[in-house]
């Protein structure tokens, strides 16, 4: 019965198989996503995958990671035969105790918040070797053989490194969702930048009001209403903004952003360089046209970006967690197939990915949203 239900799920999640090209370390829109062209060794290959996650609730759909796991296995079950045993295994703090060793090989997908985890408790029993921990965090990736970690603080660093030494002074605005503009301060700071100022995006403030007071636009109209009334005339005048502000760095939702830059433009009447962060906190998509956003600097997974996916991988999938799960299983086929893993670069639906036998290192791709399209920069 369980298999069955697998199976079932496996056919909904994919459509018909296709080919990708083989990998190029040329950048461009059509090579974001590229499998590597290798001949596995199947008899080196796990007969048998263990998959782990943390459960949040007894009845819920098989996480996103998960699915994106089963998609490549279905490619390469098309491809190379290669059909191992599944095994997934929700655990929970109230049953970590019970979990045991099953052989083979074991994927850890521990990127779920759980409110009241108890830290720790679970990944001690979990198996250290033969496993491939996936983490949003570097917390407990040590005590375990492979790790991959995937935080938007690679995205963070990558703009970041994009910063130019002529943009000196910043303006940092989070919102509720991200609450991390003190981070990113600290960050600008030891990359010698100076942080004029910093706020909070919420819904109770109209973007337009919350840069007219953070660009002292509402200083120069209080100016001209009190020399008005002081020489009784009607004075004609444009609205000045401050102008020692060269730079501003968005961590906030997709949604907010189109909200915020159109909002900057019409107050400043200038043009600033914008880094912009992603919340995802949403699996919102980037278009093909994205004039909200023009001008800003970009990072984050090619899975949401506006270009083709594997013909296998339907476009309903396009989130960071299905990328995340694809990607795993890439990846354990390169540590485990018999390929020298010395400086490899696989190009995957979160990232380029570099794998040096047993260190295995994210890139985002940085871009900038131009008027006639998304120009690729990194």
């Amino acid at each position: 019965m369980k298999k069955a239900i697998l199976l079932s799920i496996i056919l909904i999640i994919l459509g018909s198989c296709a080919s990708i090209p083989k990998n190029d370390l040329d950048n461009s829109f059509d090579t974001l996503i590229e499998k590597p062209n290798f001949n596995y060794q199947i008899k080196l290959l796990p007969e048998q995958f263990n998959i782990y996650y943390f459960q949040k609730n007894k009845v819920e759909a098989i996480p996103s990671e998960i699915q994106g796991f089963l998609a490549n296995l279905y490619f390469y079950r098309n491809k190379i035969q290669y059909s191992p045993k599944i095994k997934i295994i929700p655990i929970k703090d109230s049953n970590c105790d019970n979990q045991e060793r099953r052989g083979g090989f074991s994927i850890v997908f521990d990127s779920t918040k759980i409110q009241n985890r108890k830290a720790g408790n679970c990944e001690e029993i979990l198996p250290k070797s033969d496993t491939l921990y996936i983490a949003n965090n570097p917390k407990n990736s040590e005590k375990f053989e492979y790790s991959f970690l995937v935080s938007r603080e690679s995205e963070k660093k990558a703009l970041m490194n994009r910063i130019k030494d002529s943009d000196q002074r910043f303006i940092v605005i989070d919102s509720l969702e991200t609450n991390d503009a003190e981070d990113i301060v600290n960050a600008l700071n030891k990359n010698n930048k100076e942080i004029v100022q910093m706020a909070t995006f919420t819904e109770s403030i109209s973007s337009q009001d919350l840069f007219s007071d953070l660009m002292m636009a509402d200083r120069s109209k209080d100016r001209t209403r009190k020399l008005s009334r002081r020489i009784s005339r009607q004075l004609a005048s444009d609205t000045r903004v401050r102008d020692d502000i060269e730079s501003f760095f968005f961590s906030v939702g997709l949604r907010d952003a189109r909200n915020l830059k159109p909002a900057l433009d019409y107050v400043s009447a200038k043009e600033f360089n914008v880094f912009m962060l992603n919340s995802w906190g949403q699996d919102e998509i980037y278009t093909d046209s994205e004039n909200d956003l023009e001008g800003t600097f970009n990072s984050d997974m090619p899975i949401m970006l506006p270009i083709l996916l594997p013909e296998y991988i339907p476009n309903t999938k396009r989130n960071r967690k299905f990328a995340i799960g694809y990607d795993s299983f890439e990846i354990s086929m390169l540590l485990l197939g018999g390929v020298d893993t010395k400086d490899l670069i696989y190009k995957g639906l979160s990232g380029k990915i570099r794998i040096n036998r047993k260190s295995i290192e994210r890139e985002p791709y940085i871009f900038k949203i131009q008027n006639d399209g998304i120009e690729l920069l990194d």
